[in-house]
Formats: C-alpha cells, structure tokens, sequence
C-alpha cells in the first residue's frame, strides 16, 4: 500500500511540475535580456492505450491490457558564440498498468537525460555542421535509421554519436557522417536518476554511416548510403556480430502533384556466428489529390527479406520501431524472428490521408501481409508454415489541434492473423490509443 501511495504522489508531482515547467518556459522564451538563452521549452504528453489479443490468443493471461503513459520532458539551448551552442533535455515517463493485474503495476519512473550534445557550424572553416554528444537522428523516413533506443518506444530515441552534415560547395550535394556508439545499459554514459536498470536495447551497438544525397534536378535526388554495425556485449535477446548495408535510391517530385520514394538495400555480414545475406527495399508513390485540403494517397512495397534461420533475416539496424504499426512490430513479429525487427516480410499498402479543415487531420492505412520464406523448425505454437499469408492490418488516426499548444489525437489498429499462424493464433487483434499533448 506504501509503495502504490508513492507512486500516485509521483504522478501528481508530474502533473504539477509539467505546469510549474509549462509556465517557466512560456516566460523564459519572451525574455529577451538573455542573450546567451538560445531556446528553453517543456512539453507533457499522456497517453491511455488499450489492447486486445495483442498475439492473436484471447486465452493468454496478457492478451488483454490496459495502461497509461506520462511523458513531461524539458530542454534548452545555450549559445556559447554564434556557431557554438549546447542544448540538453531531461524526460521522465512512468508507465502505469490498469490491467491485468502486476505486483508492481508502475514502472520506467526513472529521470534520464534523454539529449545532451554541442553543435558546431561551419566547422574548420567548411559548410559543415557538427553535432557531439546524445542526440536524436534520423533519416529517409527513419527506415533504417531513426531509433537507438528501440525497447522503451517512443520515451526516448536517443544515439550516443558524433554526427558532420556537409553541404558541398556544388550545392546540390549532401554528405551526412555519422559514428555510434550506444549501450544497452542506459547508465553507461549518463546516470539516471532512480535508476530503473532498464536496458534501452539488447546489446552494445557501434557503427558508423555515410549518407549522400545528390540533387541531379529540380526536387529529384539520387540517394546511396553505406552502414556498418556491430553489436556486442549482448544481453537477453541480444545479437553479436557485424553488418553492412549498402543502400541505393532516390526520391522526388515527378510532377507538381506525384511525388515518389525508391531504396534498396543488400546486407551482407555475420551475426550469431551465422553468415548474413539479406536484401530489403522501400518504396512508394504518392499522389496528392487536393492540394486546398492536403489530400494524398499513396502506394507503397516494403520488403525485407527471410530465411529459413531467423538468425539470417534482414537486421533492420537503427529503424527497429513501430512506424506502421504497434501491433505487429514488437509483438507478432517475434514469432518468426528477433522482436521489433519486422522481417521476414512483403507488406504492400495503400495510405490516404487529408486536412479536411485547419485543426484537424486524419490518415487511415491499410497494408496485406505476407512472408518472404517458411522456417525450417518454427515453433508450432505459433507458426504453422501452412501459408505464406500472415494477415491485414488496418490503421486510421485522427488529430485535432485545440490551439498552437495542445493537440490530441485517436489512433486505432487491427491485425486479422492469415494462415501463417498456428490454429491457436487466429484471434483479431486490436489496439486503441488517446493521447494529448501539452507543448510550450
């Protein structure tokens, strides 16, 4: 009874201190005698998320659930000279589980700094700007690059890394570097406060990426990058060995109104003493319907290939989040191979999405989904290898911005299991998500 009277202080400490911060930051930007106070800000996020079947089983003890989440996050920048600033964030999330029922239904109520790094522009005199420290990156839709912190989802999405955007003097040409160096133990670097001991991933991750995007004419770029990672020190569910991936695209406009996206991606190396050689691709083409209501529909292939070893599935490397869907990416996938890495898939799509009116807008995706290869031993608990159709899945969002600081939005998704799955996992999944979000 302590412990759970503790708890309930700290979410209400949450929620006075996101207001106390709220309120410092609305002031501190409009106080123009700091001159050396680049940026001050807060935001507080709640959402209440709801699941049903959430691995195609109504029988499981957890197949139902029902918790909130209570982000309030706090940041600023410090301009030491005009190219030289630091900027850094604090974030704290408690998690709180309604149902079923746990022995300790909050958890993650660690302080962490989540964003801590110094920027540097024109660096030795070049058009580049450098940027040391924990930061946030992401690239080509976040793909393959985007979230270094993938098991505590969308709480933090921090790399530990050295990263120099070069603009060359062409102009039309970019060369984004960038070295890793990230921990699973998010205490190695940066001590939380209350330390959870909670890993952010399943390994130690190092690698190094080189980005170019060259712009051949008017909003039409061809695109090549190359990736190399290597993970060690692996903990429970970890990985240990190296890839690299070679990636080949471009993107643009091929008219006023169609706009298109092409990636593909060899991967060749070694992970868990077993050879690695995988391919992926990302594509789609988008038509913009109504240009007064932001109305878009696109297609799209995503593609990221199998093995009969899961060991030897596509490693999506740093993009191992829930970019289409919470239900699969996470959760089903682990089925047939490492949890959040969605491979072993061929998922083509259609998404629409519109701005009926200023303050609201609201998308709805709907993607079929289906295996690249049968397993050679899948656990038949799970996988029947009777068909290579592992389903629909079906998402839709709507959001309504109430003024210039608060929004909130609905999403909702639903996985329908295909004959992939065992006879015991042919139960519709759903998933229901409210969220409101704070921001000054």
């Amino acid at each position: 009874m302590k412990m759970k009277s503790h708890r309930r202080a700290l979410l209400c400490a949450l929620v006075l201190l996101a207001s106390d911060m709220a309120t410092i930051a609305a002031v501190a930007v409009e106080v123009d005698q700091l001159p050396w106070l680049k940026d001050v800000g807060a935001d507080f996020r709640f959402r209440a998320i709801k699941e049903h079947n959430r691995k195609f089983n109504s029988e499981e003890y957890t197949n139902d659930r029902f918790w909130q989440r209570f982000r309030l996050r706090g940041w600023s920048t410090i301009r030491i000279t005009e190219d030289i600033d630091i900027t850094g964030r604090l974030v704290i999330e408690p998690r709180y589980y309604s149902h079923p029922d746990y022995d300790e239904p909050w958890v993650r109520d660690e302080l962490l700094i989540d964003k801590l790094y110094l920027t540097l522009r024109d660096s030795f005199d070049l058009p580049v700007t450098t940027t040391i420290g924990r930061q946030s990156i992401r690239l080509r839709e976040s793909w393959l690059i985007g979230e270094g912190t993938p098991i505590d989802g969308t709480r933090t999405e921090f790399f530990d890394a050295i990263r120099a955007v070069w603009n060359l003097e062409d102009g039309k040409t970019t060369a984004d570097l960038i070295w890793i160096e990230n921990r699973r133990n998010s205490s190695a670097y940066l001590h939380p406060v209350n330390d959870f001991d909670f890993d952010n991933i399943e390994q130690d991750e190092r690698g190094g990426v080189i980005d170019l995007s060259h712009e051949l004419c008017d909003r039409r770029f061809l695109d090549s990058y190359f990736i190399y990672k290597r993970d060690y020190n692996a903990g429970r569910q970890g990985a240990e060995g190296e890839t690299y991936t070679l990636g080949f695209g471009g993107h643009g406009a091929v008219n006023d109104t169609l706009d298109y996206s092409v990636e593909i991606a060899p991967q060749f190396g070694h992970k868990n003493g077993n050879s690695l050689s995988a391919i992926a691709a990302n594509t789609w083409l988008q038509q913009l319907v109504s240009e007064e209501k932001k109305a878009t529909v696109r297609l799209g292939y995503e593609f990221l290939s199998g093995d009969s070893d899961p060991e030897r599935h596509f490693d999506k490397l740093w993009g191992r989040e829930g970019l289409w869907s919470d239900l699969y990416t996470g959760g089903v996938d682990g089925f047939d191979g490492r949890e959040l890495d969605s491979s072993n898939l061929h998922r083509p799509y259609i998404k629409a999405s519109i701005q009926p009116c200023k303050s609201i807008s609201a998308f709805a995706e709907y993607s079929l989904l289906f295996a690249d290869t049968y397993l050679d031993n899948p656990d038949p608990a799970k996988v029947d290898n009777g068909s290579k159709f592992k389903g629909h899945h079906l998402k839709g969002t709507i959001e309504q911005k109430l003024s210039k600081h608060v929004k909130h939005y609905v999403t909702v998704q639903a996985l329908i299991p295909g004959e992939y799955y065992s006879a015991n996992r042919q139960d519709t999944a759903t998933w229901f998500r409210y969220s409101i979000e704070f921001k000054f």
